[in-house]
């Protein structure tokens, strides 16, 4: 409750005039997100059908952003989030995800320095064919393929043209040197480099480098990664190719350890424009190289993997299974549907993954076999910002995965999305 009202006070201190320099404000932009999930899953933990393990909840998700135009060079940004399961109801609380102030041309023309609490991470391609599954997800990362970070810190862009910067940051993951009796090598210190190349309106090209100087040994070791990719790059108006790829290295804590490790999500999306229902076809790679016999190669990508909800159960944050499976996997989706029924009023996802595990299955010996998964979703787009979607999967464990005869997993999803 105390942070609800320091969330309160803080959004009073962003859009509320108070000062000579508030009051000179341009512009003030306030958006909402509100997604309201109810799912219900049936076999959900043993692939066994005849356990009671079947599971149906509601949750809510609220996203605030806030932007605030002081002067033409000086503006605020802020995003509040709040997700309730309905089995926390009475303990929900708002969290400010980051809050920082920019100021842009400082010192000189073309460098923006950004200090504050920051949001850090590439987002790449967000969503898959209409983009259903990712209005479903109430959670508050966005879609970032493998890492997404609110640290504390100071950031410095250099624009070298409109569609060529370059941004570097140092930043405070963890801050234990405040406190009596500790120091800075009790820190967990961020830094973060990233080149944007825009190609056109819609194509980008990136390349990020992320260090985690570990010192209090929080993570499984001072953990590095280099991040490179291409997102929405058109071809002929119809052909969208896009693909990320990322390398992890370090140097482990412990010397067992190994934390090589790779991360891939690539694909292409054919849209059939001349057709009024704009009908789609798709592929799409998704790969966690895992960890290797004897050793935990994948840590970091475990507990720093954003949210890439790109199916309803095998490949989803919020109810997935294995989107933190630590012998690696690799996923092969199919993809089809219709983005614009009746005139943008409805549109269908249908999404068929094969998948198979990159790393060892335990014990020793087992095939790599993960199994298979169908989707069907639908969306109603009631008015304008106010949608509702339905979504019915199903996911088939392999025996390699399960044992004999497994029973598969089959889960409903309702959702409501309000934006304003």
């Amino acid at each position: 409750m105390y942070r609800f009202f320091v969330c309160l006070i803080a959004l009073a201190v962003l859009c509320i005039p108070a000062s000579t320099a508030f009051a000179a404000c341009e512009e003030v932009t306030i958006n909402v997100t509100l997604t309201v999930v109810g799912q219900y899953t049936d076999n959900t933990t043993d692939y066994n059908a005849d356990a009671p393990d079947a599971v149906g909840n509601f949750s809510t998700g609220v996203n605030i952003t806030l932007d605030n135009r002081c002067t033409d060079k000086v503006s605020t940004s802020m995003y509040l989030y709040n997700f309730t399961p309905i089995v926390d109801v009475n303990n929900a609380d708002i969290a400010v995800c980051y809050a920082y102030i920019s100021i842009e041309d400082f010192v000189s023309e073309g460098v923006t320095l950004t200090v504050g609490g920051l949001s850090l991470g590439w987002e790449g391609r967000t969503s898959l064919g209409s983009g259903i599954v990712s209005k479903i997800d109430p959670s508050n990362m966005g879609s970032y393929f493998v890492l997404y970070a609110f640290p504390v810190g100071m950031q410095v862009k250099y624009a070298f043209s409109e569609s060529t910067s370059i941004e570097l940051t140092y930043s405070k993951f963890i801050e234990n040197s405040g406190r009596p009796g500790f120091t800075n090598s009790d820190d967990l210190d961020l830094y973060y480099v990233c080149f944007n190349h825009a190609i056109d309106e819609s194509a980008n090209v990136f390349g990020a480098f992320f260090y985690w100087n570990d010192q209090k040994e929080v993570l499984p070791g001072k953990i590095w990664m280099l991040d490179a990719g291409i997102t929405h790059l058109m071809m002929d108006g119809c052909l969208d190719l896009y693909g990320e790829f990322v390398y992890q290295g370090g140097t482990a804590h412990a010397a067992a350890t190994d934390l090589g490790a790779f991360a891939l999500n690539a694909g292409c999306e054919y849209t059939f424009a001349d057709v009024a229902s704009a009908p789609y076809l798709g592929l799409n790679v998704t790969a966690y190289s895992g960890a290797k016999t004897g050793a935990t190669a994948t840590a970091a990508y475990d507990r720093y993997t954003a949210n890439m909800n790109l199916t309803l159960i095998a490949e989803n944050d919020y109810f997935g299974q294995l989107q933190n499976w630590t012998p690696g996997w690799m996923g092969v989706k199919l993809m089809g549907g219709l983005k614009k029924i009746d005139g943008g009023k409805f549109s269908a996802d249908f999404i068929f993954g094969y998948y198979r595990a990159m790393g060892d299955i335990s014990p020793v010996g087992r095939g790599k076999g993960l199994g298979y998964e169908v989707d069907a979703l639908a969306e109603y787009n009631y008015m304008e910002n106010l949608y509702f979607v339905l979504g019915l999967g199903y996911f088939s464990p392999d025996d390699d995965l399960a044992g004999p005869d497994p029973d598969g997993v089959w889960r409903v999803v309702f959702a409501v999305t309000a934006q304003f």
